[in-house]
């Protein structure tokens, strides 16, 4: 984790490697899994490529925790990984039925986790031309982060929706209020308010 939040995704692949051999002779399936869950996560942003590996490391994880009851928030982040790979593998509307999922397991509670959902959501509507419904999703999305308290990823998102405004050639004032709502959020005001 620590890798990747520096953005060497590299090393963060290779210590997620290491870790994954040394757990697999443990026995405490949940942490296995959320490592599998990071992995297949890291593995996206550091090697597109891999993102078929990344595919079917997910799809098997899924496929154990239908058998071991596993919580709704573990299977969610797992779904939504799933749903990345699709759209690296080019497959949108595969990875919207996979979002789908994630954002009806999760239920309309703001947080993190919906958020994502949202979020990948919205890209693979992007990507298939859907731009009002994503921008409908990447808005929820921003709007989910303001409640649950996370002010500079709610202020991304607002500006990842605005840039898709911009995009889409929307009018200049939606676009404007958009990017204003990203710079409310963490805190700072327009010389005009």
């Amino acid at each position: 984790i620590a890798a990747e939040v520096q953005g060497d995704y590299d090393t963060g692949v290779r210590l997620a490697e290491r870790a994954l051999t040394v757990l697999s002779e443990d026995e405490d399936f949940r942490a296995i899994g959320w490592l599998r869950v990071a992995y297949a996560s890291l593995l996206l942003r550091a090697r597109p490529e891999s993102a078929d590996q990344a595919r079917t490391l997910l799809l098997a994880h899924e496929r154990e925790m239908a058998v071991t009851a596993s919580k709704d928030g573990d299977l969610a982040e797992c779904i939504i990984e799933l749903a990345r790979a699709e759209i690296a593998l080019g497959r949108a509307e595969e990875a919207v039925n996979q979002a789908r999922r994630a954002i009806d397991i999760l239920g309309p509670v703001p947080g993190r986790a919906s958020a994502q959902a949202l979020t990948v959501l919205g890209e693979a509507l992007v990507r298939l031309g859907q731009h009002e419904e994503a921008i409908t999703a990447l808005t929820q999305g921003a709007e989910y982060l303001e409640t649950a308290g996370l002010p500079r990823e709610a202020a991304q998102a607002w500006f990842d929706v605005a840039e898709l405004l911009r995009h889409i050639g929307s009018s200049e004032r939606r676009q404007a209020h958009t990017y204003r709502r990203a710079l409310t959020t963490i805190g700072l005001r327009s010389a005009g308010e």
